[in-house]
């Protein structure tokens, strides 16, 4: 049965703006480690999603062993369920900047800090309750937001430092609760808040020795 690294999380592991026939850094760990690769990412979406992910990963069963890599995006975004939207079988993302009135009513009226970083918790405990239950090894990589993790998470799965910390493009302002990315950055540049080819390379590299261990 062949390895495979399946990949995890919103639009950096799925490789937003970059160009036809290059390719997201999930797919070039894995031809770096030899293995197969399976992308479940999708642009736009957050922690909770990727509990979705994986349960569709699961339902195909294509075999093999598996490593999976979870991108945790920014603890802001949330999700909820709506009976009459047909896309995603009904499952809808709240996002900081989405301008709906379901958005706008959240951050208004229940987010908070605090608040997201429990929430945040508790869908990574899952997370590693599920690979654990399905033999699936994982790992799990900040995108651009760290934060203090539960006991009972194991913390040996995730990498010490976020995705932007690798390609050394980003800052987070002063009272936002996302990341701004250097657009003129060399990996990023010219995208406007995702990491170009060089840059998906520049990560796979410091990532495939560390999941390959």
């Amino acid at each position: 049965m062949s390895k495979m690294i399946v990949s995890f999380g919103d639009s950096w592991p799925a490789g937003a703006e970059l160009n036809p026939g290059e390719k997201p850094f999930g797919e070039l760990i894995a031809e770096q480690s030899d293995y197969d690769h399976a992308n479940y990412s999708q642009p736009g979406t957050s922690i909770p999603h990727m509990i979705l992910q994986l349960q569709k990963y699961i339902k195909n069963d294509p075999g093999g062993h598996p490593c999976a890599l979870f991108c945790i995006t920014s603890s802001s975004r949330s999700l909820y369920y709506d009976d009459d939207y047909l896309l995603n079988l009904g499952w809808r993302e709240i996002h900081i900047s989405n301008e709906d009135a379901a958005s706008e009513s959240y951050y208004r009226h229940l987010y908070s800090d605090t608040l997201a970083y429990f929430h945040a918790n508790v869908y990574i405990l899952a997370l590693q309750q599920i690979c654990t239950k399905h033999n699936i090894k994982d790992r799990y990589v900040f995108c651009w937001e760290s934060f203090d993790l539960m006991p009972g998470i194991d913390t040996s799965k995730i990498y010490p430092h976020t995705l932007v910390d690798i390609i050394g493009a980003g800052a987070k302002p002063a009272g936002k609760k996302d990341v701004a990315i250097d657009r003129n950055h060399e990996c990023v540049k010219p995208n406007d808040c995702h990491p170009n080819q060089k840059g998906h390379q520049k990560i796979a590299d410091e990532l495939a020795e560390w999941i390959q261990k």
